[in-house]
C-alpha cells in the first residue's frame, strides 16, 4: 500500500504562477485549478497510490501568531485570483473522491498507519518536508536542470 499526502496549498500556489492569464470563457481566473489537476493526474498515474489525501494546512492560531509578529511578515498576501480558486480545487478533489484533511491530522494519519502504508508526500516545503516522518518517502515535482 502507498499513501499519497498532497501538500495541496503549495501545489495550488505552484500551479497558479506557472501558468498566470488562464480565465473560463466568463473570464473567471482558473490557471490554479488547471494545473493543480494537471499535476495531481501526472502524480496519481507516476506514483500510482493507493490511497490519496489532500492535506491543507489548518494555520496558526491567532495567539500564536502575536507571539511571533514576524512570522511569514515577508510574504505577500495572497492574490485574489488565487482566493477564489481553492472552492473549485476543492470539487475537482471530491469528483476525485480524495479526502481533504487538515494538516494537523496529517502525522497522525501517517503514523498510524504505519505498519501497513508508506506514505509518499509530493513536497515543496521545508515545514512539510521536516512534520513528515522518517517511514515517508518526499516526492517534489520541481522541473530539473539539465
Amino acid at each position: 500500500m502507498a499513501l499519497m499526502l498532497l501538500d495541496t496549498y503549495g501545489l495550488v500556489y505552484r500551479a497558479f504562477f506557472a501558468l498566470p492569464g488562464l480565465t473560463t470563457s466568463r473570464g473567471e481566473p482558473i490557471n490554479a485549478v488547471y494545473g493543480f489537476t494537471m499535476m495531481l493526474n501526472k502524480l496519481i498515474a507516476d506514483e500510482k497510490p493507493t490511497h490519496v489525501l489532500a492535506a491543507f494546512d489548518k494555520g496558526m492560531p491567532v495567539e500564536r501568531v502575536s507571539l511571533f509578529a514576524d512570522y511569514k511578515a515577508q510574504r505577500r498576501a495572497m492574490p485574489d485570483e488565487l482566493r477564489g480558486q481553492f472552492a473549485l480545487v476543492r470539487r475537482v478533489l471530491q469528483t476525485y473522491r480524495i479526502p481533504v484533511v487538515e494538516i494537523e491530522d496529517k502525522r497522525r494519519t501517517t503514523s498510524s498507519r504505519r505498519s501497513r502504508v508508506k506514505p509518499k508526500s509530493p513536497v515543496n516545503r521545508r515545514s512539510w518536508s521536516q512534520a513528515i516522518s522518517i517511514c515517508c518517502k518526499s516526492l517534489t515535482n520541481a522541473r530539473r536542470s539539465s
